[in-house]
């Protein structure tokens, strides 16, 4: 039976988008074996805290409510709160959906192109869902070295140039048992690949230059010193300090930006 992980309550007050249901809004999420998913014992978010992809093994159930003109509003806020208790804003929003992960003996590969489409041709995978005991050498050489074709005939260059390098990183970060299991011509493509243009959270990466904004601040793996304010209340040089919360993106501009500890958000 599936367990309960988390919940969250739309309240139509806090629409930012015109259009959006003027409804409340009640979700829960069900999982299988929340105890062997490396997402959410590692990271506390859950592929479906977003709405790029379902979770094979879990399931978001959603209840719409009244209206706030409706009388029943606040009670049924008020009952959704009491059933929910405990697993109100439990988890963290998911930042990198498009990573591997490990869940019920399951590998989950979210790469483009990895898996097969509706269109197109020469996928090495028939899903993104692949069992433990099939993540073999044989399996990760035809992964890394597929050639998929687009709709209209052509090869797709992105999945070599792109896709291929950022899923032998996330395997070397993240299951460098699975890296080990690679070719070794494809282990050897890791010394190549450029992180310049991928998001990392800014507490994890090298002390060094950052761009936030247009402007450039000093991060000291602490710290992060700058000099821009966007409403400067009197003209004259100014000084900042802050320190960022875990988990705040930053774009990486230089490789040397990036360690063995530093943790990506796409």
């Amino acid at each position: 039976m599936a367990e309960k992980i988390g919940a969250w309550i739309r309240d139509p007050k806090d629409n930012l988008i015109k259009g959006m249901s003027k409804r409340a809004g009640l979700y829960e999420l069900f999982c299988e074996r929340p105890d062997t998913c490396d997402l959410l014992k590692k990271d506390n978010t859950c592929l479906n805290c977003s709405g790029m992809a379902p979770c094979r093994f879990g399931r978001k159930v959603g209840t719409e409510g009244p209206t706030r003109q409706a009388r029943s509003f606040h009670s049924t806020l008020a009952k959704w709160k009491e059933r929910n208790e405990g697993f109100l804003d439990r988890l963290q929003p998911l930042r990198a959906y498009n990573r591997v992960f490990k869940t019920h003996g399951h590998f989950y590969l979210p790469y483009a192109h990895m898996s097969k489409g509706v269109f197109g041709d020469g996928n090495p995978l028939k899903t993104q869902w692949v069992p433990e005991d099939e993540m073999t050498t044989e399996l990760l050489a035809r992964v890394c070295l597929a050639e998929p074709r687009a709709m209209m005939g052509g090869v797709i260059p992105w999945y070599q140039e792109k896709e291929v390098p950022k899923f032998i990183a996330d395997l070397k970060t993240h299951y460098p048992e699975v890296f080990d299991l690679l070719p070794d011509s494809q282990k050897a493509r890791l010394a190549s690949v450029s992180y310049v243009g991928r998001r990392a959270d800014l507490t994890t990466c090298a002390p060094g230059e950052y761009v936030f904004s247009r402007s450039k601040w000093e991060w000291d793996g602490d710290l992060l010193r700058g000099k821009s304010m966007l409403f400067q209340p009197v003209e004259g040089d100014i000084a900042i300090t802050i320190k960022p919360k875990p988990g705040q993106p930053v774009e990486i501009t230089d490789n040397a930006q990036v360690t063995e500890n530093t943790s990506f958000l796409d």
